[in-house]
């Protein structure tokens, strides 16, 4: 009998935390989701400007809604190519993102269509970047390039890519 009560108890603790405390509070602030991928960016520089393309494959994490596999690609343009030309730094890097996160539980893909861009970044090794999503900021992040710092038709276009943003 003892046992029996105890084990009502117990059940009726649970079943009370469980509709006590919501999954999500609706005040609660939204989390940032977090990414890592690795991937290429080919950037070609020509007398009108350099044009950039951009792809990558990685993972995301961090709103509580669990792990996301991700898949990146986009197109864009800058006036110059940083530190591989005269300049020594990109100005007016905008980049047009497709951004597919797929939760791997309901393997449900979502896309975000964002802008990444800076007035003023670096090139190659780190390219700081802000990523914007209807006109809004919504995160920030940076492209790792070009190993050792080398220029395009050097080395290689292999990329590392960490950022975030609020979906």
């Amino acid at each position: 009998m003892i046992k029996r009560m105890r084990s009502l108890v117990v059940a009726g603790a649970i079943l009370a935390t469980v509709l006590v405390v919501p999954a999500s509070p609706a005040s609660a602030e939204p989390l940032p989701v977090l990414c890592e991928a690795a991937g290429l960016v080919n950037v070609v520089p020509s007398a009108l400007g350099t044009t950039w393309q951009v792809s990558g494959a990685g993972s995301c994490k961090g709103d509580l809604n669990g792990t996301y596999l991700l898949n990146l690609d986009g197109v864009g343009t800058s006036d110059n190519i940083g530190l591989c030309g005269d300049s020594g730094y990109v100005s007016n890097l905008n980049l047009m993102m497709n951004v597919t996160l797929t939760n791997v539980l309901t393997l449900v893909p979502r896309t975000h269509v964002q802008r990444w861009g800076a007035a003023v970044t670096t090139f190659p090794v780190a390219s700081p970047v802000g990523i914007f999503e209807g006109g809004s900021l919504v995160g920030g992040g940076v492209i790792f390039t070009r190993i050792f710092a080398q220029c395009p038709t050097q080395g290689t276009p292999v990329a590392s890519f960490e950022f975030a943003f609020f979906q």
